[in-house]
């Protein structure tokens, strides 16, 4: 017979992390920033990812527009995140 193991006795550098964090990444104060830009500079309007990347000022490079669009999805305050092809208030 095979030998099971138990998590019990794994140690912590075979234990896997978890797959998804169990709350957004950013705080609800910074994910207010999306729907805030998409409402006083585009009129409530669906807009690129691009265009709104720029208008809360987050770089091109990392995942902090990722984490920002996910989290403003998350708490319910936007449909889509940064690789959708346009981001719009619910």
């Amino acid at each position: 017979m095979a030998k099971k193991t138990s998590a019990v006795g794994k140690s912590a550098k075979e234990k896997k992390p978890p797959t998804r964090w169990p709350f957004p990444r950013a705080t609800l104060e910074e994910a207010l920033k999306i729907p805030y830009a998409i409402r006083n500079q585009n009129g409530g309007n669906p807009w690129e990812s691009d265009e709104l990347r720029k208008a809360v000022g987050t770089g091109t490079g990392g995942n902090a527009f990722f984490y920002l669009t996910a989290a403003s999805r998350d708490y319910g305050l936007t449909v889509g995140i940064s690789t959708s092809q346009r981001a719009a208030r619910s």
